[in-house]
Parts: structure tokens; C-alpha cells; sequence
């Protein structure tokens, strides 16, 4: 009896040892915090806006093991310090398959100084930060920072299969709204199509006057009504004017349709006659506005 007493508690010993030895197992298996790393970094630390603009840039996020291994569906949230020098288009954001977020810094306008974008892990436990320099750029008076676009008739009416023409004049000016002299403009038809017509510099321009001018000769064989939208452009700078196109297809038609709605508005307008009864008599009488004219 002894010795089957000392193999049950030998037995029942083993499995209590086991248990607790396998028991340690059945935490979970996700990283834990202290083997999470996150690192934030920003497509460009320096900035230089000019005034009255913004700028944007990429802020890249990445959350990964202590080995590398991407850890995907983690929330992180985003601050910006200080929030007046500009702003996120999101403040929170969770990690895709691989571990990473991609958000967009937009630069408040006439705000420079250095800001800092803090990025942190849902618990709270893991922090990571990175510094944008917002300057200002001051404006170069050798450069062209604003055209302007004049035409004489922004509206062509015509029969269909009609050539029209327009003359375009672009403005060039510096920052200081000083006329540009010597700049290269570049006139373009936006979304190109048959029907929009053609546009090319006039003879003998080829770079901007003394007053900054230079001018453009838009032709079109009219085909459809539509809006032709012309830019004009020198680097980075541009300007657009809109023509609208539109086409006749029959004059005769046509006049005779605006007769009938014009007469047709007329009728519409005109005060219905008023009965009026006097004893026996029935009298048709017009308003007494109209009677006296």
C-alpha cells in the first residue's frame, strides 16, 4: 500500500510540473513593447515657402520588431508642435502589411520656425519625433512670379465650319508686380482635341517686351460649343483663361426661335384682360395701368 501511495504522488507531482511548465506558453505571442521600434522621417527637414503660399511634404511612419519584422494593424496618433506652424491630413493611423504610414505635412501660410512631428503607439509606451525647418523664401525680382492673361472677346459665335481667330496677350511681372522683360511664355491648349482649335505665338514674339508682353494668336475652326481653357507658362509659374466656343448651326432657325420666345416671354408677361359686370352689361376692360398709356 505504501509503495502505491509513493507512485501516486510521484505521478500527480509530474503532471503539476508539466502544467506549470506549459502553462508559460499560452501568453500571447505578438511582440511586446519592448521589442517594438518606431521611427518617423520627413521627405524634406528644410522648407522654404515663399509668402502668401504653402508647401507640402511626405512623412513617412515605420513600426517594426527588434529584428526588422514589419508589425502590421497597430494605431498610431500624430501631433504636431507647434500646430500654428502647420498641420496633418490625419491625426491617427494604423500601420499597413508592412508596418508603415504615409501622411502629408501641409506648411501654414506666412508661419516659419522649426516644428516637430510626434508620432506615438496607441499605448502610449513608444514614441518617435522628427524635425521639419519652415524658412522664408525670399522672392528674386529676376524671376517671373505672376502672368496675366487678356483677349479681347472671351465668347466666339459662329456658323459651323467658320475660322475665328483671337489674340492672346500674356503679362509677365516680378514678385513686386514689375513687368518682366526677356521671359519665355508658353502658351498650350489644356486636354487637347481637334475641336479646341490651335494656339502659337505671334510673328515675331518670342520672348516678352520691354512691358513684359507677349502675345499669342488662338485659331479655330469652329466644329462644337464647348470651353477652351489656354495656359500660359514660364517654369513653375502659370496662368489660364477660358474662351467659350459657340456654334450656330442654322441663322435662319435660330432667329426665328429667339422671335417666338421673345414673343412667347412678352405673352407671359402681359396681364391677363379683367371682366367687369354692370347690371346687365358685360363690359371687357384692360387694366387701368395699361388703359391710360
Amino acid at each position: 500500500m505504501e509503495i502505491i501511495m509513493k507512485i501516486l504522488f510521484l505521478w500527480f507531482g509530474f503532471i503539476t510540473i508539466f502544467v506549470l511548465s506549459t502553462g508559460c506558453n499560452t501568453s500571447e505571442t505578438g511582440p511586446t513593447t519592448d521589442q517594438l521600434q518606431l521611427f518617423i522621417t520627413a521627405a524634406d527637414t528644410v522648407l522654404s515657402v515663399p509668402p502668401d503660399q504653402t508647401i507640402q511634404t511626405v512623412i513617412t511612419v515605420t513600426l517594426q520588431t527588434s529584428v526588422g519584422h514589419a508589425v502590421p494593424e497597430r494605431l498610431i496618433l500624430f501631433q504636431v508642435d507647434p500646430p500654428t506652424l502647420g498641420f496633418l491630413n490625419s491625426d491617427t493611423a494604423r500601420t499597413n502589411s508592412n508596418g508603415q504610414i504615409w501622411l502629408i505635412f501641409t506648411t501654414s501660410m506666412n508661419s516659419y520656425g522649426v516644428c516637430e512631428i510626434l508620432a506615438q503607439l496607441d499605448d502610449g509606451l513608444i514614441t518617435a519625433s522628427t524635425s521639419i525647418n519652415i524658412r522664408e523664401r525670399t522672392p528674386d525680382p529676376n524671376q517671373v512670379a505672376s502672368i496675366e492673361l487678356r483677349v479681347t472677346h472671351s465668347k466666339i459665335t459662329g456658323f459651323r465650319g467658320e475660322q475665328r481667330s483671337e489674340t492672346i496677350t500674356a503679362i509677365a511681372r516680378n514678385f513686386y508686380g514689375v513687368a518682366f522683360p526677356g521671359a519665355i511664355i508658353q502658351f498650350s491648349i489644356r486636354d487637347p482635341e481637334a475641336w479646341k482649335g490651335t494656339i502659337a505665338l505671334a510673328e515675331g514674339d518670342s520672348v516678352t517686351n520691354f512691358n513684359g508682353e507677349i502675345s499669342a494668336i488662338y485659331s479655330v475652326i469652329l466644329e462644337q460649343s464647348g470651353d477652351v481653357e489656354i495656359e500660359a507658362r514660364s517654369g513653375s509659374v502659370s496662368s489660364t483663361l477660358t474662351i467659350h466656343l459657340e456654334v450656330i448651326y442654322d441663322m435662319g432657325q435660330f432667329r426665328i426661335d429667339a422671335v417666338f420666345e421673345r414673343e412667347a416671354t412678352s405673352a407671359a408677361e402681359r396681364p391677363a384682360p379683367q371682366r367687369l359686370v354692370c347690371g346687365e352689361t358685360d363690359h371687357l376692360t384692360r387694366p387701368l395701368a395699361e388703359s391710360r398709356r
